[in-house]
Order: structure tokens, then C-alpha cells, then sequence
């Protein structure tokens, strides 16, 4: 059995729990496909697939929406949805659902694992979650790849798997306004002397906002606030009026990988 996991990591949480997911499920051969590689994927050649994201401002994030809506109509084709969050997941996952469900798929799981804040704003508010996820939250998580593992072997023998149904509650909520993320974060910002000219941050950002001109030049009509350059500049010369020098998240903290380390697999790179 062939499988297919769609994804979109930010600072490389969401990829740490995608590999854990890939290797622990049995008898499925899974690829992991980094939705902002521009590849092209042929569905057809996959017998499930999964779309994984991290919560972006309590709903998936822009990029995610517009890939799962530009995927060829199916029929019935098994999937599962994941997201990891590090504050609130709000209706990021029943959003994710609604939108994979319209592409034709049958969800037969989701779940969505509690992760280290990576975003400057909430980190900076005391909300960093370092410790997440906890025993209890590794526990659930543990048991949705069980869930997995048991509805994928009902396939195998030619049993429909129950479709996954999201929180009520969970439904009934709604994302938070973009507007809202590109206000919290501000303009940002190149110190000129910190710099090196890499394009690192051109190459990282996943709606090509941002471009060389000398030095980084960002299109704030593009830029839609995930802070992944601020995060992955390795000199710190991006900023902005509220954050300058603080809460970098360029990659995943070394007790989430511990956490994330299957027994027999080495340490997960980002």
C-alpha cells in the first residue's frame, strides 16, 4: 500500500510529527511531499493521503488553504488530516477537514498534537509551550496513529473505514482574520549591517514576498505574517518594530525531537 503525506512545516515541528506518523504506521510505504517544493504529484499513484499543517492563527494557514484547493477532485480516496498547534487549535482542524472533505476524499482520521510555540507574539506573551507536547498529549497522539494503523488495516480487507467527524464545538468556531496576523507582526524590516546577502529568507518564504534588491525587499501585499523569515535568518537581520533579538524559532527544540525519536530511528533533522 502506497501513501501520501501533504505538508507544510513552519520552523519543522509539523515535519517531525509527520516522519513519527510515516514511521509508525504499518504497511503503508509513505512520501512526504513539502507542499512548498512546487513538484508536481501525480494522486492517482496513492492509495491514502494525509495534509498536515500547523495551526495558523486558529486555522490553517493561506498556503495550505489554496493547495488543498487546487488538488484533482477524487473519489472516495482515503485520507487523514493533522495539524500541530502551540497555543490554540481552535477550528484548524475541522477547517482542514471541511476543505479536504470538498476535494472528495473520505477522512477516515484526524488529530492535532500540541507543539512548542514558534510564533514571536505569543512567545513573547509567556505562551511558549516548551514543554508540549506532555506525556498525557504524546499518549492521544500515540493512540490516533493506533486508530490509523486499525482503520488502514480495514481497508487492506476491503472494509470501510468510519469517517472522521471533528468536535461539535470545534465546528462551530471560526479563524481569526488575516488582517489580524499582518497587524500583530508589523513591517518588517532588514538590518543592513547584520545581512550577509544568503537569500535564505527568499528561498524559505512560501509566498514569494520576498525578493533581492541589494538586500531583502518584502511585498506586504503578498507577505502573509507566518514569520518564517524572521525565524530561519541565521544572521537575526530581520525585524520589526515590536521584535528585534528575541523568540527565534528556526528549528525545532532538541526535547520535541526526543519526543518525536521512534526507538528504532535516529534523531530527525528539520
Amino acid at each position: 500500500m502506497k501513501g501520501l503525506i501533504c505538508y507544510f512545516s513552519g520552523s519543522g515541528n509539523t515535519l517531525l510529527a509527520c516522519r513519527y506518523i510515516r514511521d509508525s504506521i504499518r504497511g503503508v510505504d509513505f512520501d512526504l511531499y513539502d507542499i512548498t517544493s512546487g513538484n508536481d504529484v501525480n494522486y492517482g499513484n496513492y492509495d491514502i493521503i494525509g495534509f498536515a499543517c500547523y495551526a495558523d492563527f486558529f486555522g490553517p494557514s493561506p498556503l495550505m488553504r489554496t493547495f488543498v484547493k487546487q488538488v484533482p477532485l477524487q473519489s472516495r480516496k482515503p485520507s487523514f488530516v493533522f495539524n500541530t498547534y502551540g497555543n490554540f487549535n481552535g477550528p484548524t482542524l475541522a477547517i482542514l477537514s471541511r476543505i479536504v472533505r470538498s476535494r472528495g476524499f473520505n477522512i477516515i482520521a484526524g488529530y492535532a498534537l500540541h507543539m512548542p510555540e514558534n510564533i514571536p507574539t505569543m512567545i513573547m506573551m509567556g505562551v511558549a509551550n516548551t514543554q508540549a507536547p506532555d506525556e498525557k498529549e504524546l499518549a492521544e497522539f500515540k493512540s490516533f496513529i493506533d486508530d490509523l494503523n486499525g482503520k488502514i488495516e480495514k481497508l487492506k480487507n476491503g472494509i470501510n473505514a468510519p469517517a472522521f467527524i471533528p468536535k461539535f464545538g470545534e465546528q462551530l468556531l471560526f479563524a481569526i482574520p488575516r488582517i489580524a496576523a499582518k497587524i500583530a507582526m508589523g513591517k518588517k524590516m532588514v538590518d543592513t549591517e547584520r545581512c550577509i546577502k544568503c537569500g535564505i529568507c527568499v528561498k524559505k518564504c512560501p509566498y514569494h514576498a520576498i525578493t533581492i534588491n541589494e538586500y531583502p525587499v518584502f511585498d506586504e501585499k503578498k507577505c502573509q505574517s507566518c514569520w518564517r523569515c524572521y525565524n530561519c535568518c541565521r544572521e537575526k537581520a530581520i525585524y520589526t518594530k515590536k521584535y528585534r533579538d528575541v523568540a527565534h524559532s528556526p528549528e525545532p527544540i532538541a526535547d520535541v525531537r526526543r519526543k518525536m525519536e521512534l526507538p528504532y530511528t535516529s534523531s530527525p533533522t528539520p
